[in-house]
């Protein structure tokens, strides 16, 4: 197969759960983790936030020497790889809080593109993919009733976080259908699906 850019895969460098730049998911409002409803703040009322952004590139090239012709970026992508090429993209955010309580979900989607290689039977074709991310927490120090009964649990605060959760990844195949050995899924995303539980009590 051909020897285009190494993808940078699910865990590339910009986020596919926000606009471009990336950003951390917000519980509340302000934007921040510490804000009324999201974690550590003390407000009682519930929040609720939904946000997408689509973005589509019209116009894309580069020189890389002076008198070479430009390489167009949106038909081919032969700068780009995994989640960050493609013409056209969808970054969503959506979460909720309440009484020291939230569950969000982000995620992306990008499309897919061609690469060309030195000759045709060289090119490498990327399909789209779809990445959700998950994040809830609890804490408890709001729940006074449940504290009455079991006192142990103030201070204590658990929360979840899955990353791409349906353990997405570009397909890439050359000009005869198969994929190259480099741009198995294993070498793409690397990581896959990550679940990690973290509990925190403060004393």
């Amino acid at each position: 197969g051909g020897r285009g850019p190494r993808p940078q895969g699910a865990e590339g460098a910009r986020s596919p759960g926000g606009p471009p730049g990336g950003g951390a998911m917000r519980f509340g409002p302000g934007g921040g983790r510490g804000g009324p409803g999201g974690p550590g703040g003390g407000g009682q009322a519930g929040q609720v936030a939904m946000s997408a952004f689509y973005t589509r590139r019209l116009a894309d090239e580069v020189v890389l020497f002076p008198g070479q012709p430009a390489l167009d970026l949106v038909s081919s992508a032969p700068l780009g790889g995994g989640l960050g090429g493609g013409p056209a993209r969808l970054d969503f955010n959506s979460n909720v809080a309440w009484r020291g309580a939230g569950l969000a979900l982000n995620g992306g989607w990008v499309s897919g593109y061609e690469v060309p290689g030195a000759v045709a039977a060289q090119d490498l074709s990327y399909s789209g993919a779809f990445t959700l991310n998950l994040r809830a927490f609890v804490g408890f120090d709001q729940r006074k009733e449940l504290l009455r009964r079991h006192p142990f649990l103030k201070g204590l605060r658990v929360t979840l976080r899955a990353d791409n959760l349906l353990d997405a990844a570009p397909e890439v195949r050359d000009a005869a259908g198969i994929t190259p050995y480099t741009y198995q899924k294993g070498f793409l995303a690397p990581a896959g699906r990550t679940v990690e539980i973290a509990l925190r009590k403060q004393f």
